[in-house]
């Protein structure tokens, strides 16, 4: 296990050239791996750090659930550029961040509560729904569950699956868009790296702000649209 999973250990010279460094720290066997980066930390470790069950990463055995945790962080923070899941609007210490599993963004019926602001909202919509409900089983805790999700994170294999179907999607749609936009109900900006708007749902007419500087778009049942704003 890597143990000590942190960006800056992984120098990326082209997407087919990736180099890990900083390697001398790994988990083998039954030496453990004597340091650790909080925002890559599974809050189960997290909580046996607060409850005194051990004072040092030295002590502690991960195991590759723990490792599961911080692997999906990093895919989140790819898929997300740059942004942990659990940074949120009145968020402050990381590690009680974590501890809380408050997963801020809307995935289905779910609504979002205390998205980062920025651009992240709209970047978040645009991935797909298959892909939204990965990271939230991973990082969104339910009321009546107390055991971190541990059991649904997914393995490094099913991250590897994952991406490649989600790699497939995005080639689908592009080669639909491609031929002819109107035969399939995809955003167009589901393909963008950096949305500026929410991505439009299906089949429902937008209308833009006519407002001097405004230009962004509704949804024709938008309340505000109702309400003649």
């Amino acid at each position: 296990l890597i143990g000590d999973i942190n960006p800056n250990n992984f120098l990326v010279v082209s997407p087919i050239e990736v180099y890990l460094v900083d390697t001398d720290s790994f988990q083998i066997d039954d030496l453990p791996c004597p340091v650790g980066f909080p925002l890559f930390t599974a809050p189960e470790i997290h909580m046996q750090h607060r409850q005194g069950k051990f004072s040092d990463y030295a002590e502690l055995l991960r195991s590759k659930e723990n490792e599961y945790f911080a692997v999906a962080t990093l895919i989140f923070m790819l898929m997300m550029p740059g942004k942990p899941p659990y940074t949120q609007q009145g968020g402050e210490d990381i590690v009680d961040n974590i501890l809380e599993m408050h997963f801020p963004y809307a995935v289905g019926e779910r609504h979002g509560e205390n998205v980062p602001e920025g651009a992240w909202r709209f970047i978040w919509s645009h991935l797909t729904r298959r892909m939204k409900e990965n990271f939230s089983k991973v990082f969104n805790k339910e009321d009546d569950k107390s055991d971190f999700n541990i059991s649904e994170r997914l393995s490094v294999e099913q991250w590897k699956n994952e991406l490649l179907e989600y790699k497939r999607v995005m080639k689908m749609w592009k080669a639909e868009l491609d031929r002819d936009p109107l035969t399939l109900d995809v955003d167009p900006y589901s393909l963008e790296l950096y949305p500026t708007r929410l991505k439009h749902r299906p089949s429902i007419p937008y209308v833009t702000c006519k407002g001097d500087g405004c230009d962004r778009e509704y949804a024709i049942d938008d309340p505000a649209l109702k309400a003649g704003y």
